[in-house]
């Protein structure tokens, strides 16, 4: 797995897409879609919206990273996507208490949540120490 390189070591030739946690991200938030999509009530469809516009800033914000000139503008979009991070926690957790999304889309949902975070904050950098093992790769190919 390829990790974002401090910015005076970066090879031009990796952008975003290679890297694993970006691929993970535009999964997560995709899965956002697919999982809400079936949520039709008033209160259903502003944690619709909620989820999928701050699962959609994810992504965007590790892109950012990776393409940031300088250390201190990586750092910065990495940050933003942490705290973008914890708020989709929140919002998973309030969902969970409302009923609102089924409890074995939350539980696959938060754990490659936790694998994201865990990346952005370089404290596991391989999926196995964040619990995901082989089950992400096939995650991603499906």
């Amino acid at each position: 797995m390829e990790k974002s390189l401090p910015v005076k070591d970066r090879n031009p030739a990796i952008t975003y897409r290679d890297l694993e946690v970006s691929q993970a991200a535009t999964w997560f938030a995709a899965e956002i879609y697919r999982v809400t999509r079936g949520l039709g009530h008033v209160s259903g469809t502003m944690l619709r919206d909620t989820l999928c516009r701050v699962a959609d800033s994810v992504p965007l914000m590790i892109a950012r990273g990776q393409a940031g000139r300088s250390a201190r503008e990586s750092f910065r979009a990495i940050a933003s996507a942490r705290v973008a991070i914890a708020e989709l926690d929140a919002q998973l957790f309030v969902s969970e208490q409302a009923g609102e999304i089924p409890r074995a889309e939350l539980n696959m949902l938060r754990q490659i949540l936790r694998y994201i975070d865990c990346y952005c904050s370089t404290s596991c950098p391989t999926r196995e120490e964040a619990g995901l093992g082989d089950a992400f790769g096939s995650m991603l190919a499906s």
